[in-house]
């Protein structure tokens, strides 16, 4: 029995790295890295400049501009847009695991791929801080001055950092909760585009996950006034962790952290007994393409 459970692992990671691990990813997480370097080019110019080291804490700042945030998720939507994986080559693990074992391994390899992107994402954040970063276990002054000054205006910093949320989150607990925000996040996008794919077709879950992304750009542009009211329907803005509990003017500018997670939970949950439930029924269509 040791053994069958040692050959489902090995045959397991074989088809999660062949999946993740390979050159149209690859070329994905250089994109990602390109623009990771772009946006934190000004903190390392300010870092020289008052030769401070700067703390590698910029990945809840960097996830919510709503720019980066609307990159970061149309590679997202790119990555997940072979959902599910009907190529003929995995024809061979349906009829042999069963078609129960097929679909927990397609939701679980959606999960898996939530961390896999979110663990990346920081990574390249702080590697594309080198060689100017420290590791300490507050802010630091280059993030600190940057948010509460416009000392960033020298370094034509062209994005905000939080005082917010500086003032209201240790680094380690902010960098948690966008962590948290950021793969639930993600297994929702899967998610939705695995529904999608199998209720309709993979290009529908292109469309609409593609306007989920135009409208989280609209709801950042709508004003204070409704932008809480736009936001509580878009699934995207809802990583803007540094929003969270922010009033502007009076206003409040997003949902609560509760309301955030529990609509992600539930959303995941209602779309995974959809597709288990069609799943179940459909015919499957073999396609002659890579993963």
């Amino acid at each position: 029995m040791e053994n069958n459970i040692g050959i489902q692992l090995k045959t397991l990671c074989y088809k999660y790295n062949r999946r993740i691990f390979n050159k149209k990813n690859f070329v994905q997480m250089l994109l990602l890295f390109v623009a990771i370097n772009i946006y934190v080019s000004p903190i390392k110019d300010f870092s020289v400049m008052t030769n401070y080291k700067v703390t590698p804490w910029v990945y809840p700042f960097l996830i919510s501009d709503a720019n980066f945030l609307a990159m970061f998720i149309a590679e997202v939507v790119y990555y997940f847009s072979n959902v599910p994986f009907m190529q003929k080559s995995n024809s061979y693990y349906l009829l042999r695991e069963g078609r129960k074992k097929w679909i927990m391994e397609q939701l679980m390899y959606i999960v898996l791929s939530a961390f896999v992107i979110t663990g990346i994402s920081i990574v390249l954040s702080i590697i594309a801080l080198m060689p100017y970063v420290v590791f300490e276990a507050d802010w630091g002054n280059v993030l600190f001055t940057l948010a509460r000054t416009d000392a960033g205006s020298m370094v034509k910093m062209f994005w905000n950092i939080s005082i917010h949320f500086i003032r209201n989150y240790s680094p380690i607990s902010g960098m948690g909760l966008s962590m948290l925000l950021t793969v639930i996040g993600i297994t929702f996008i899967g998610m939705l585009m695995f529904f999608i794919s199998i209720y309709v077709n993979r290009t529908a879950s292109v469309v609409v996950s593609t306007v989920l992304i135009l409208y989280s750009a609209v709801v950042a542009n709508i004003g204070n006034t409704f932008e809480k009211s736009f936001a509580m329907f878009s699934p995207v803005s809802w990583l803007r962790v540094t929003r969270i509990d922010v009033v502007e003017y009076g206003f409040s500018v997003s949902p609560s952290i509760t309301y955030i997670i529990i609509c992600f939970l539930g959303l995941i949950l209602f779309l995974n007994i959809l597709i288990w439930k069609r799943c179940k029924k459909i015919d499957f269509i073999w396609e002659n393409e890579d993963e």
